[in-house]
């Protein structure tokens, strides 16, 4: 095995596989731990496409689906829940 082999394992991981930023980071630092403790090769700089990180759109309720989510809690916590949103103070 040789730095491009490695160079393609990382691209694979990144195009077809599309693992997160940090999975291929594990993999890297993985590799370089085994081929330069165990195998006692030395790697060159490896040039391979870098895992992007997806963006996520935040999941909004509706004002029907907040008025039945409020409506299902007992009157001790409705009051403080009810508070809560209505100061912004949502964070689930």
């Amino acid at each position: 095995m040789s730095t491009a082999h490695i160079e393609q394992f990382l691209s694979h991981l990144a195009n077809e596989r599309q693992c997160s930023p940090a999975t291929q980071r594990i993999a890297l630092n993985a590799l370089i731990y085994l081929f330069t403790r165990f195998l006692s090769i030395k790697i060159d700089t490896l040039n391979f496409h870098k895992a992007r990180q997806n963006r996520r759109l935040p999941v909004v309720l509706t004002h029907a689906e907040t008025l039945r989510v409020l409506a299902q809690l007992p009157d001790k916590y409705r009051l403080m829940v009810e508070l809560l949103y209505g100061a912004g103070l949502r964070l689930n």
